[in-house]
Formats: C-alpha cells, sequence, structure tokens
C-alpha cells in the first residue's frame, strides 16, 4: 500500500467513523464538544504526513504494515495456543473420565506459522493412579489410541515418561 493511498484510507476511515458518531449521539451540548474533537482528528489526520512531504520522505508504509503484521502473528499464535489446549484438555478429561489419574500431556508444536506442525506428544505417566475400574488394562495402548482420535499425527511422535 502506498503512503498516499494510506493516506487516503485513514482519511475516508476518520470521516466515516465522524458520521457513525454524530448518528449516534443526541443533540446537545454533549454532541457539540463531541463535533468539535472529532473535526481536531479530522485535520490531525489531514496534516500527519505535511512534515514528512516537507523533508521529501513519503514513505507511511512501515508504521500501518509492522502494526498489522504483528496483529496477524499475534492472532495465528493465539488461536494455535488455544488448539493445542483444546486438545491437552480433551485427552486428559477423556482418561480422567476412564478412571485413569494423573496423567499430564504436553505437545511440542511449531504454533507461529498458519501451518501448525506437531513436533511430538509427550505423556507423564508417574504421577498415574489407576482407579479400581480401570484395573488390568494396558495404559499406553488405550492413551495412544485416544490421542490418535484426537489428532492426526504418527505414532512415533507419541513419548511415554514413566
Amino acid at each position: 500500500m502506498s503512503s498516499i493511498s494510506a493516506w487516503a484510507l485513514s482519511i475516508v476511515g476518520i470521516c466515516l467513523l465522524s458520521v457513525v458518531i454524530d448518528l449516534m449521539l443526541p443533540s446537545g451540548k454533549t454532541n457539540s464538544n463531541i463535533k468539535k474533537v472529532v473535526s481536531y482528528a479530522i485535520i490531525l489526520v489531514v496534516l500527519l504526513p505535511i512534515p514528512n512531504i516537507l523533508n521529501g520522505n513519503i514513505r507511511a508504509e512501515g508504521i500501518f504494515d509492522n502494526s498489522i503484521i504483528e496483529l496477524q502473528d499475534n492472532y495465528i499464535y493465539n488461536l494455535n495456543q488455544s488448539k493445542l489446549d483444546s486438545i491437552k484438555n480433551k485427552i486428559e478429561n477423556e482418561l480422567n473420565s476412564m478412571g485413569i489419574l494423573g496423567v499430564s500431556v504436553s505437545i511440542s508444536a511449531n504454533i507461529f506459522e498458519d501451518d501448525m506442525e506437531i513436533y511430538a506428544i509427550y505423556v507423564d505417566l508417574y504421577n498415574l493412579v489407576i482407579t479400581e475400574d480401570a484395573s488390568n488394562i494396558n495404559i499406553k495402548k488405550i492413551v495412544k489410541d485416544l490421542i490418535l482420535g484426537c489428532i492426526s499425527i504418527k505414532e512415533e511422535k507419541i513419548i511415554f515418561y514413566e
């Protein structure tokens, strides 16, 4: 986006915002005061690139582009982190409902990319407690089957610690 188009987009945005504010507010002293503040904001947005024009530097791309990229990176990170937390909680809750308590699940993945890649799933069985209903079962097989049912991953990526 060129600096001129970014500047024009800012002007259009602030004008639309002022119209919305004008429609929402009732008439009176508050309305006139808010109109003054919005008018000053419009003047500020229109006059903002003038020092850059006088210096011969008309690059405003960095101001807008960096914040957009940072927002998208944070969104991808938070989205992938919530997916991993959801998978982890689902596995642990399902094991608890089966009478297998104290199992801790950790997932190692690249959560900074759009296509999240899961490197490994670590299952800690150190604090394992089995109720009487779930005795005489193969814990590792049950946990592996549960993980493979929740997420598409190779069996070699499921690592157990005892």
